[in-house]
């Protein structure tokens, strides 16, 4: 899904498509940050979720291009 919306989804967004509970969503979420494949960022009261190395570019680190 995140592949198919350009590597980010606002999560509000992800359970929408899903029909899956806001629960389930954050702690699937959580266990796909844990694991290194997707980073979540937190925007005000939402949370933007990005496949690793598909982050927004300022929250990049400057030695991530190292």
């Amino acid at each position: 899904m995140l592949q198919d919306n350009g590597g980010r989804m606002r999560q509000v967004n992800i359970v929408d498509e899903t029909g899956w509970s806001k629960s389930k969503v954050s702690m699937l979420l959580s266990d796909m940050e844990d694991d290194g494949l997707i980073s979540k960022l937190r925007m005000g009261r939402e949370n933007i979720v990005s496949l690793s190395g598909q982050e927004p570019e300022a929250t990049r680190s400057a030695l991530d291009d190292e």
